[in-house]
């Protein structure tokens, strides 16, 4: 029995909405828009003008194009685009390809969770049922925007900054939050 995580028949309901989760985002990749406030429509925008030099354009001159994330996650999509010989207008496929990248972060995601589970010594079952609460609880706004790949860095991050303390000593100076992450790590 794992302690503190529902035990196995625990595991099995998160285990079970991962499944279901994971059908209905396999389900919705080739859709257009999931509704989700228009926030796909501004991500589709950005990866579309991914394609095209310039990337940014002049504030001061039409047309005024918003890009209110990181251009990261539009750049490799766009570029992903790119590379598979996608239309440039070809909006669909721009949404199929978002969708399956966004998909495949988030898979990452629950993995990189797992393993740092495994690593800080949580028992495997309890790992397991904790990446597939994760990703059963992602929201349908992780399902178009480029917040996966930021989650994922932000793992990345929380893995590492223990191990940096072996060469970087604590300061006095330290501020709250970077004491409140290695709680959390």
């Amino acid at each position: 029995m794992v302690r503190g995580g529902g035990g196995l028949s625990g595991l099995v309901v998160w285990l079970l909405a991962f499944g279901v989760t994971l059908l209905v985002r396999v389900r919705y990749i080739d859709y257009y828009t999931l509704d989700i406030g228009g926030y796909d429509e501004n991500v589709m925008q950005a990866t579309l003008r991914a394609r095209q030099v310039p990337f940014y354009t002049s504030p001061a001159h039409p047309p005024f194009g918003i890009v209110q994330y990181g251009p990261v996650h539009m750049l490799f999509t766009g570029n992903t685009c790119r590379l598979r010989s996608l239309p440039a207008k070809d909006v669909q496929s721009a949404y199929v390809v978002n969708s399956i990248m966004v998909l495949a972060l988030n898979l990452l995601a629950c993995y990189v969770l797992y393993r740092f589970g495994r690593t800080m010594g949580i028992h495997a079952l309890l790992s397991v049922g904790m990446s597939a609460f994760f990703f059963a609880d992602l929201t349908v706004f992780y399902h178009g925007r480029p917040d996966p790949l930021y989650i994922l860095l932000y793992q990345f991050a929380l893995q590492i900054r223990p191990k940096m303390r072996r060469y970087f000593p604590r300061r006095r100076d330290e501020t709250f939050a970077e004491r409140s992450e290695e709680v959390v790590a």
